[in-house]
Order: C-alpha cells, then sequence, then structure tokens
C-alpha cells in the first residue's frame, strides 16, 4: 500500500482517472472510518483499491507501479 498526500483535488481527480479503468462494488472494503472506497481494475489489469481519507490523503493499494507512472508524468492542462 502507498499514500499520496494530494495537493488539490485536481490532483485527486487526475490519479483517479488514471489508476481505475473499471469500477466494481466496494462493499466488503468499506470500513466505520469515514474513507471514500473505490475498487477495480487498473488500465494495465491490476486489481487496484484507493481509499480516500479527510485531507486529500489517498492510500493506494495494487497499482503501486501505475501509480508512480502517472505521478512522474507532467498534466498537460498545466503548460
Amino acid at each position: 500500500m502507498e499514500r499520496v498526500a494530494c495537493k488539490s483535488a485536481a490532483e485527486v481527480s487526475c490519479l483517479l482517472a488514471n489508476l481505475l479503468a473499471e469500477l466494481e462494488q466496494p462493499c466488503r472494503m468499506c470500513k466505520p472510518d469515514g474513507a471514500v472506497v473505490l475498487t477495480g481494475t487498473s488500465p494495465t489489469g491490476e486489481q487496484t483499491t484507493v481509499r480516500l481519507l479527510p485531507g486529500l490523503l489517498l492510500e493506494v493499494e495494487g497499482g503501486e507501479a501505475l501509480l508512480a507512472q502517472i505521478r512522474e508524468r507532467r498534466c498537460p492542462h498545466e503548460l
């Protein structure tokens, strides 16, 4: 699992859109800690779960290599 402290809601949106290609029901992964849970398949075919915690903090499980690649890229809208 990897934690990412995002700087803005735009960064969260970008990471989520690039980490998850297909969503699944997260029922078995929800906890009473107030986190939003998104789970599914990444564009590379990996099972990936993202938990959005308060303060724009993401916990990513199962897509760590893809997450590193996404974070190395530059957003085309910030040129």
